[in-house]
Order: structure tokens, then C-alpha cells, then sequence
């Protein structure tokens, strides 16, 4: 028997997405199928910083526009869709990524699947959403799309446009939070990156997935009663409720259940960001206090305004007093009234008397007139 070593055949896999906890987590899984990873951003350096962990690397690269059509051939093309940061970057670097990537699918005739939010919680979500859904349609024999539930554990992003790590954030930061409120039976579906970004992997190596739409979700749990564990957890005391708005993908997808111990995976979010982010703490903190002094700083700017425009006012009453007064006295006198009023004018306060002392003169000879 010969025993010969051959050389593993790497994939070629396209990812266009920028920098999140579950992109980090399909880069690592990709890596652990033993393919050469491509990745087409705009966030080259923020790439750079979460993949530090990964420096050296040899099967990792990154590729403009020119080098992704020209240098690399592509056997699986990954999209992912799905913001934990930027939200409002999210919609045209998305659209963008899903047409270049669709584009090189129809170049080289392999097949593209798209990772998108299985609850949309903006307006940015839902357009990128029908996007992708558009291009579903013209395209179901060479596209997948790949639903997720929300992301948590290791290398999560706490954003602050998702209403359930908005509140992780707030409450590991220590600060008062604003308490997400939904309807007494909506669900929430808090699903293990890891496990996740394995189950994506190995949807795209797979037969399936292309001309399909799936939803890798866990169990679904209520999402106040998410938010009363999150609180138990913590001494935080909330200021405020917020009402939230979402909308949940139906129509023509498979949901496939996803194993998730969501009590661990919330704790290694919790312990993650805790231990690897103190800076970001510190920032907050900072932010903070600089708020405060801002928003004192606003206040005072108000009472001075307000204060100003009641001077404003006074002196507008008085000029037009004054006027009234001269136009009922001689020519003579009106002259010496007003060189009087241009010498004391130097004080504000005998500006003040004069003026009103002339209004109530006006009011007393219209009253006179009037008898």
C-alpha cells in the first residue's frame, strides 16, 4: 500500500460583508473546512482589527473590485446581510454586495447565498430585505437565501440598533436603560454564533439551499421574558419603556432549529464584551459625563436666550412708547426729548424708565382724548 499524502483541495469561498460577529464566526468555520476565504469589503482596516486574532493567516485575503474579477475564481460566494454596527451604512453596501455578487455568480456559474435578519427591526433591514428578495426571484437557480435568528456569544457586537443587545449594552455599562416592551406573545429567537455560522458553512457545501429560502433559528422564547432575565442579571434600574417594531420574515421559508443553550450563550456574550472591550466601558462612562456637561450647557444657552428676547421685547415696548410720546409734543420739545434720550441712552436702565414712563404718558392722552 502506498502511502502517499495529497494535498487537501482548498475552496475558494467570496465573502462580501463587513466586519460582524457572525462574518468573524463563518470566517472561522471556513477555515476549519480548509478554504481559502476572499473577502470583498469597504472595512478593510475594521476587518483587519477583529481578525487580529487570525494574523498570519495564509488563506485569508482581501480583494477590490479589479482583483475580485480579474485574480480570483470563485467555487461558493457568500453575501451576508446582516448589521450588528452601521445600520444606516448597511443599506447601500448591502445592495452593492448582493449585485457584485450575483454578477460573479453569473460569471463563473457558481451559486450565491445570502445571510440575511430573520426579524428586521428598521426600515434599512426590510429594503435590503425586498432587495434580496427581488433578486431571489430572477435569480432562484443560482441563489439561497439564508434567514438567521439573533446573533450572541462570542465576538458579538452589542449593537444599539437591536433592541435586545441594545439592552446588554446599556445594563453592562452600567447605565440607566430603556426597557424594550413587545406584545405579550411575540417571540424572540437568541441563536448561538457559532453553532450558527457551522449551520451556514454547511448549508453552501451542501446540494441543497440554492433556489430555497431557510430560516436557522432556536427555539423561539418570549422576548419579555428574554428582557426579565436579562434584568435579573444586573442592578440597573431603567428610566424609560420604548414600544419596538419588527417585522418577521414569512412566506415560503423552511425554519430548521437551531441547538442553542441560550442561558450559556448569553453569559459568553455578557463575559466576552466585559472582558475584551473595558475601554468601550470606560468610553461610555466618558460619553456620559460629557453629555451631562452638554446638556447643561444647552439649558444655560436656553435661559440666556429667553432672557435675551425678553430685553428684546421691553426695549421694543419702550422705542414705540417713546415714539408715541414725541409725536404728541411740539417740534421743540421732541428735538430736546431726544437729545436727552442720546445722552442717557449710555444706561440701559434710564433707557428702561424713560421708555416706560413715555408709554404710560401716551396712555393717559389717549385716554384723555377718549373723555
Amino acid at each position: 500500500m502506498n502511502n502517499l499524502i495529497y494535498p487537501i483541495t482548498k475552496s475558494s469561498v467570496f465573502l462580501f460583508s463587513n466586519p460582524s460577529g457572525i462574518s468573524i464566526s463563518i470566517v472561522e468555520s471556513l477555515l476549519a473546512n480548509h478554504c481559502r476565504i476572499i473577502i470583498h469589503t469597504t472595512k478593510i482596516n475594521e476587518w483587519k482589527k477583529q481578525l487580529s486574532h487570525l494574523t498570519g493567516n495564509l488563506n485569508i485575503f482581501f480583494a477590490d473590485d479589479k482583483s475580485i474579477k480579474d485574480e480570483y475564481k470563485p467555487d461558493y460566494i457568500l453575501c451576508v446581510c446582516y448589521a450588528e454596527e452601521h445600520i444606516d451604512q448597511m443599506i447601500e453596501s448591502c445592495k452593492e454586495y448582493v449585485s457584485k455578487a450575483i454578477e460573479l455568480s453569473l460569471k463563473h456559474l457558481v451559486n450565491v447565498f445570502i445571510v440575511l435578519p430573520f426579524i428586521q427591526y428598521s426600515k434599512e433591514e426590510v429594503s435590503v430585505n425586498l432587495f434580496a428578495n427581488k433578486m431571489f426571484n430572477r435569480h432562484k437557480e443560482k441563489l439561497g437565501l439564508v434567514y438567521i435568528g439573533e446573533t450572541i456569544g462570542p465576538r458579538v457586537s452589542l449593537s444599539l440598533y437591536r433592541p435586545a443587545k441594545k439592552l446588554l449594552y446599556e445594563l453592562i455599562t452600567n447605565r440607566k436603560y430603556s426597557k424594550p416592551k413587545a406584545s405579550d406573545d411575540q417571540l424572540f429567537y437568541p441563536t448561538n454564533v457559532s453553532v450558527l455560522s457551522k449551520q451556514i458553512v454547511r448549508n453552501v457545501f451542501s446540494f441543497g439551499g440554492v433556489g430555497e429560502k431557510k430560516a436557522f433559528v432556536s427555539r423561539g422564547i418570549k422576548f419579555n421574558n428574554y428582557v426579565k432575565d436579562l434584568e435579573s442579571k444586573f442592578s440597573s434600574q431603567h428610566h424609560k419603556e420604548h414600544e419596538i417594531e419588527k417585522i418577521v420574515t414569512e412566506g415560503g421559508v423552511v425554519i430548521e432549529k437551531v441547538d442553542t443553550n441560550i442561558e450559556k450563550a448569553t453569559t459568553q456574550t455578557i463575559n466576552w464584551y466585559t472582558e475584551n472591550f473595558p475601554e468601550e466601558i470606560k468610553k461610555v462612562e466618558e460619553r456620559r459625563e460629557k453629555e451631562a456637561v452638554d446638556e447643561k450647557k444647552k439649558n444655560k444657552k436656553t435661559k440666556e436666550k429667553k432672557s435675551f428676547n425678553k430685553k428684546e421685547n421691553i426695549k421694543k415696548l419702550n422705542i414705540v412708547g417713546l415714539v408715541s410720546f414725541l409725536r404728541g409734543i411740539e417740534i421743540q420739545k421732541r428735538l430736546k426729548i431726544i437729545v436727552l434720550v442720546l445722552i442717557i441712552s449710555l444706561s440701559p436702565f434710564a433707557f428702561y424708565v424713560l421708555g416706560t414712563v413715555s408709554l404710560f404718558s401716551t396712555i393717559e392722552k389717549i385716554q384723555d382724548k377718549n373723555i
